[in-house]
């Protein structure tokens, strides 16, 4: 792989990375404006890891 490729590669998986992190951090700023800080935002979060999890565990391998 030349160095142009490999620098075109890991910009592409670097900005993607980067695109992730901000919707994911929008994602948390409209759950927080719809749930607000209490139990139910709190249930929501645990739902949500678990799925998560298990995409991590058996998908990505981590």
């Amino acid at each position: 792989m030349s160095d142009h490729a490999l620098v075109k590669a890991t910009s592409a998986v670097g900005g993607m990375a980067l695109i992730s992190r901000l919707l994911g951090f929008v994602r948390d700023m409209v759950i927080a404006q719809l749930f607000g800080a209490g139990s139910s935002a709190d249930a929501f979060f645990v739902a949500f890891k678990i799925p998560n999890f298990m995409r991590r565990l058996f998908v990505e391998g981590a």
